[in-house]
């Protein structure tokens, strides 16, 4: 008796996540070499952090792993949307209670502090 999944069905179950990682990479990677000389980007970057950025990509990384499961997993077009509902509502409460509970520096801090005072 087998006690593991034959390789093809692994790589099925793996393929969509690693493409759309892949697929992300490459965006990131066009946005940089297209994007990092702008007016835009240079003004981003003196107002943030490295940490700060690498969060927020590795965010996204993330939920890409989320929705690529989801959408694998998900019986019928409901699941999905529960599924992808719940991963979204989890990443927003994971970023929002993680910095309130112990922000990682005062800049971190002081960007929260200036979003919940214009709103």
């Amino acid at each position: 008796m087998r006690s593991h999944a034959p390789f093809a069905v692994v790589i099925a179950y793996l393929a969509p996540t690693v493409i759309s990682i892949l697929v992300y990479a490459v965006i990131l990677w066009l946005l940089y070499r297209f994007g990092a000389n702008t007016t835009l980007a240079r003004e981003f970057n003196k107002n943030s952090t490295p940490g700060a950025i690498l969060t927020i990509v590795n965010s996204g990384g993330v939920y890409l792993i989320v929705l690529a499961a989801s959408a694998q997993f998900a019986a019928t077009a409901s699941d999905f949307a529960y599924n992808v509902a719940a991963a979204t509502f989890g990443l927003a409460m994971g970023w929002v209670v993680g910095i309130v509970i112990s922000p990682g520096s005062k800049d971190e801090a002081s960007e929260f502090s200036i979003l919940t005072r214009q709103y």
